[in-house]
């Protein structure tokens, strides 16, 4: 069932087992994932069914450290959240990911690849690609010749392509017949209230733009905000606690992460199909394989994980000429291919979301962004690159040249994120370097969950939506468990 907050009929307070605050691919996925257990689930969304100027505006802040898109434009507010912008990209996290490298302080996840892998195939129905995973066997299920590069240098797995789903669209009937599920529209989060002991979340005080307030309590709070939301939500919720709610260790905000995003480099070739970036379909599944570095070379190298996509020779004056390098001249018979990479951030506490003095329609703080790079985040590029180039030259395939950016010293990186905002509510076990625990509640708060990406301890190299539905899934287990028989 929908509900428009706005309208006179619609009452200011309700009752719900459990409220989800966000209607995102995770909010989404939960509560149809909850549907039908005999609870009452609440899905509060800020927006509409479509996007409108006044609800975007809650999105505005500020951007104080490293280049990045602007807090209002990165995102989008309104049912089914920024999956309304995104780009279908699905791949699952990697063991590595998981792994605590000595290399990577206060990189490690409380659980692993193989006990969120369950979920993973709930998530890639959500999202709608096929069970096929990104492994490198895909290669042999397609007619395809595989250039035989050395994994320990270059892996070549595969992402495969979501349509891609938008939530709010593809499962709006859904949830609209969701046993026990009630949507409420522009239904904006002011608040997260607690007992007067603030060990425990009892309500979410609520509002329109046009300025009717109204209130929701629930047994189980959900926070399905996003990467930087959640953490503004938590942090402004300071009525009793005025460090914000789940920040007594001052770690909510913290390591905030992107997937820093770079024309990192060009390579000349005779054939673009000889680079083994190719784009299939195996049972109507759009796939492309990527190169990845070799899980022997980062540790070696001591760098995080990092993919690159080949860019066809058309795109690539064009990307050039946004001033990341400089195409020398090509011989007769060769084209120039740009390579994009997608890499992995280190976790770093010094990259982070604040509160700013600024404030939003209803008087809240906005978000503060502080986004920061570490010398390994551009040395894994550029040792990505590196090895990739010196496989297309042992197979001559072409020859690879670095950007210019990679070259300077003194720049640390070359161009933005990705639009992927995590690891700002962290997952793990210490209270001291987290907030919250591995199955997602807030540490010190009994009923209070986060769902999305910024529970991510690390990123991997993959886009964060098909594991955003995972843990949601995973989540929905949990909180089942919870519900009186």
């Amino acid at each position: 069932m929908f509900l428009d907050f706005r309208q006179p009929a619609a009452p200011e307070n309700f009752e719900f087992d459990i409220c989800i605050v966000g209607a995102g691919p995770a909010g989404i996925s939960l509560a149809l994932a909850l549907a039908g257990t005999g609870a009452r689930i609440g899905l509060l969304e800020s927006g509409g069914y479509d996007g409108d100027a006044g609800t975007q505006a809650l999105y505005e802040g500020e951007s104080v450290g490293f280049q990045h898109t602007g807090l209002d434009t990165c995102r989008l507010r309104f049912l089914g959240g920024s999956s309304n912008c995104w780009n279908g990209w699905c791949a699952p996290l990697e063991d590595i990911d998981f792994e605590h490298r000595d290399w990577v302080p206060y990189s490690g996840w409380p659980i692993t690849l193989a006990s969120l892998a369950p979920w993973y195939a709930g998530a890639r129905t959500l999202c709608e690609v096929t069970s096929h995973g990104n492994s490198e066997a895909l290669w042999e299920k397609l007619p395809l010749h595989r250039q035989p590069f050395n994994a320990e240098r270059v892996r070549t797995p595969f992402w495969q392509y979501s349509p891609p789903t938008r939530f709010g669209r593809r499962y709006r009937s859904r949830l609209a017949d969701a046993a026990g599920v009630t949507v409420l529209l522009h239904a904006n989060a002011i608040a997260i209230e607690t007992t007067e002991q603030a060990n425990r979340a009892s309500g979410i005080a609520i509002a329109t733009l046009e300025g009717k307030r109204g209130h929701v309590s629930a047994g189980i709070i959900v926070i399905a905000c996003g990467g930087i939301e959640n953490a503004r939500l938590l942090l402004a919720s300071n009525e009793r606690v005025p460090s914000g709610l789940g920040n007594s260790h001052d770690q909510v905000g913290r390591y905030f992460m992107e997937h820093p995003y770079a024309i990192s480099g060009y390579v000349v070739s005779r054939n673009f199909d000889h680079l083994s970036t190719v784009e299939k379909k195996i049972d109507g599944a759009r796939l492309e394989s990527v190169f990845c570095t070799g899980i022997e070379t980062q540790r070696k190298f001591q760098v995080l994980n990092s993919m690159a996509l080949v860019w066809p020779d058309e795109e690539v004056a064009h990307l050039f000429s946004w001033g990341r390098g400089a195409l020398p001249d090509i011989p007769d018979g060769f084209s120039a291919y740009a390579l994009m990479s997608q890499s992995e951030q280190s976790p770093n506490p010094a990259s982070r979301i604040r509160l700013s003095g600024k404030r939003d329609h209803f008087g809240r703080s906005l978000a503060k962004m502080d986004w920061r790079l570490l010398p390994i985040d551009k040395k894994t590029v550029r040792i990505q690159m590196e090895q990739t180039g010196a496989e297309f030259a042992r197979l001559n395939l072409g020859r690879l040249k670095l950007a210019d950016w990679l070259l300077d010293g003194d720049a640390l990186w070359g161009m933005g994120g990705g639009n992927h905002h995590m690891g700002t509510t962290r997952m793990g076990d210490d209270p001291g370097s987290s907030v919250v625990d591995r199955n997602c509640k807030v540490h010190g708060l009994d009923n209070l969950y986060v769902a999305g990406s910024s529970v991510f301890a690390t990123s991997g190299w993959a886009n964060p939506t098909l594991t955003i539905v995972a843990l949601s899934l995973r989540l929905a287990d949990e909180l089942k468990a919870k519900l009186p028989a």
